[in-house]
């Protein structure tokens, strides 16, 4: 027995007319014997015995809704339709957007195969919808995980370029509590703005255009239609962050099962060693957690003993270009009511007219100025963030060590970021602004430093502007940039090695 609905097995020498009979005795009284098409049968040449017919099957519009019921009432009048016992004795069953049913295989006595109608609203819809079921179970489950993995493998002028190649419009990004993610299922691709934390979201971009998802998969070196499964495993394990791997194992353990009438035959062997490859990419404690918290924990085996004391660890994300004086209190008063405080800092470069231009590296200086000075609390670590966005490092950090405590520290107008706390999927995660009353802003110590004015309101006692200036380099940053409205050149032969990005993203403002 095969399939849910419990039918035979049948053998490609049977296929052709077997499909020919439905097409006849099913799809053409209701209009449809022009507009379906056959999965998963001219791409696996190498199949002789199939567990069941996928029929994409394309309505000329309507209520997707509607269309399935018109369809499975039309499956109950057919004589040659046996009733299925384990179905309340009714000849189909509706999952999702398919209606399945048994039908006669022609030529063979009492003997039914399933028949998986996938029911689209239109010729479109129905294109996608084959080419995305026309892949195997595996890469098919790969490409709806990868697609989740765009925003944090690419970077901002990746993202930009590949936002010209869809046509996604850019009039509406995410706000500085959300972000884009993108959403891929057999019917259509599309683009949803997310706030940080959540599942759902608001749709800005969709497509049922497959070309769009092969554009989308090969901007991470991936050939969806070519590269094999553990091909396109090779190509996942370069990856370079954590949350992409996380979300990806997430997509394809929701997606793939070995169904019971698959145990023990070749397919379900295949899925099972597919599940099994992709569950072990990486382990519980990933190498990017690991690198962030090992050097800032003087017992490590804190975060792999689930019986160890527990830890308190403060972790502040933020743009700090650069880092001034209510950073530094803030910083400090968390650092006084935990074990551990670690800064990170937004990879994303801040570029804005009439501004001087900070890095990623010159908030780095500074921080590393405050620990010379000694003004920087001698528990607190700074590095900078492989998200874009530093506060999902954070939420990640929170998730991958549910034994440490931590808290979220966040400055003025920030408090947006962590409202989704308290929340049961980070049950050891808070957030606090210490109580720092904050009164500066970073985008006014740029102009101030842009114009060469005063910065010693911006200033702890014990730093002086001239200190502050060296640790930023400015004399060679005035080599390095030429006005812009949105960018500014590098100059290789600085031995500062900036890498500006355009502003197209959206970074926090701190």
């Amino acid at each position: 027995m095969s399939g849910a609905a419990g039918g035979s097995r049948i053998k490609k020498e049977d296929l052709k007319a077997t499909i020919r009979d439905y097409r006849e005795n099913i799809l053409k009284p209701l209009g449809l014997d022009k507009s379906y098409s056959i999965t998963g049968v001219r791409s696996r040449p190498e199949k002789d015995i199939f567990g069941d017919i996928d029929i994409v099957v394309s309505f000329q519009g309507g209520e997707k809704k509607e269309l399935k019921q018109e369809l499975a009432k039309f499956l109950s009048q057919v004589d040659k339709i046996p009733t299925i016992p384990h179905k309340k004795n009714n000849k189909y069953f509706i999952h999702g957007n398919i209606v399945s049913t048994l039908y006669p295989i022609a030529g063979k006595e009492n003997e039914y195969v399933q028949i998986d109608n996938i029911v689209t609203a239109s010729e479109d819809e129905g294109k996608f919808a084959f080419n995305m079921l026309d892949l195997p179970a595996q890469e098919q489950t790969l490409a709806i995980g990868l697609a989740k993995t765009v925003f944090t493998e690419l970077d901002e002028k990746q993202i930009e370029q590949l936002f010209k190649e869809l046509n996604v419009p850019t009039n509406e990004r995410p706000a500085e509590n959300e972000e884009y993610d993108f959403n891929l299922n057999p019917s259509e691709l599309s683009l949803r703005i997310v706030p940080i934390g959540e599942k759902e979201g608001r749709i800005i971009w969709k497509s049922n255009k497959f070309e769009n998802v092969k554009k989308l998969i090969s901007a991470l070196g991936v050939d969806i239609e070519k590269d094999k499964f553990d091909d396109i495993v090779s190509k996942i394990k370069k990856f370079k962050n954590r949350r992409s791997i996380d979300r990806l194992k997430g997509m394809f353990a929701k997606n793939i099962r070995v169904g019971d009438a698959e145990k023990g035959i070749e397919k379900g062997i295949k899925k099972q060693q597919a599940i099994d490859t992709v569950a072990v990419l990486e382990n519980k404690y990933s190498p990017l957690v690991m690198s962030l918290i090992k050097p800032f924990i003087e017992d490590e085996t804190m975060i792999l003993e689930d019986d160890a004391p527990s830890q308190t660890i403060a972790l502040m994300p933020g743009a700090f270009k650069p880092p001034h004086r209510d950073h530094l209190r803030r910083i400090n008063a968390a650092a006084e009511n935990s074990d551990k405080a670690i800064i990170l800092i937004s990879p994303l470069d801040r570029v804005k007219e009439g501004e001087m231009p900070i890095s990623a590296k010159q908030s780095l200086a500074i921080w590393q100025l405050y620990k010379d000075k000694g003004v920087l609390a001698p528990n607190v670590e700074f590095l900078i963030s492989q998200d874009n966005t530093p506060v999902k490092t954070a939420y990640d950090i929170a998730i991958a060590n549910p034994s440490i405590q931590y808290i979220g520290v966040y400055g003025k107008d920030d408090a947006v970021r962590w409202k989704n706390l308290p929340n049961k999927k980070y049950p050891n995660l808070r957030a606090s602004d210490f109580g720092i009353v904050a009164d500066l802003s970073a985008s006014g110590l740029r102009k101030a430093l842009a114009n060469n004015s005063d910065i010693t309101p911006w200033l702890l006692d014990g730093i002086t502007p001239e200190e502050y200036k060296n640790a930023l380099g400015l004399e060679q940053v005035q080599e390095l940039f030429e006005p812009s409205s949105n960018s500014y050149e590098y100059n290789q032969a600085s031995d500062l090695d900036y890498t500006f990005m355009s502003d197209y993203g959206r970074a926090y403002v701190v």
